[in-house]
């Protein structure tokens, strides 16, 4: 996936990913290209539940995926285009015409009342 030209001039070093768990086994290679990555911290080896600094990284994951998801399924609804699968064709230009279109969104609504520190 990342050795791909495409993938590499969509994203720069230090870009951030918040991916949830099915990205794990990508984690360390997004680490090694110097992407950010940002995903749910899981149970280590006898762990019956994680501890309060793990819980308090995970509510602060779980709080971006959220927003992010919201507005994907807000675009989506909005511009049914963008519900289905993109064909090979179109992925080439689907960076672009995603962000064009939250582009127009950010223009015309509010966005959600969050607060990030």
């Amino acid at each position: 996936m990342m050795d791909r030209t495409a993938f590499k001039e969509t994203f720069k070093k230090g870009d951030i990913f918040v991916v949830d768990a099915g990205f794990r086994d990508c984690r360390q290679k997004l680490i090694d290209n110097r992407y950010q990555v940002y995903i749910n911290q899981t149970l280590k080896k006898n762990q019956n539940q994680v501890d309060d600094l793990d819980s308090n990284y995970n509510r602060k994951v779980a709080k971006v995926r959220y927003v992010v998801e919201v507005l994907h399924g807000v675009l989506k609804n909005a511009y049914p285009r963008f519900k289905h699968q993109l064909r090979n064709k179109g992925l080439l230009n689907s960076s672009t015409d995603w962000r064009i279109l939250c582009s127009i969104y950010n223009l015309h609504f509010k966005m959600m009342g969050l607060k990030m520190k």
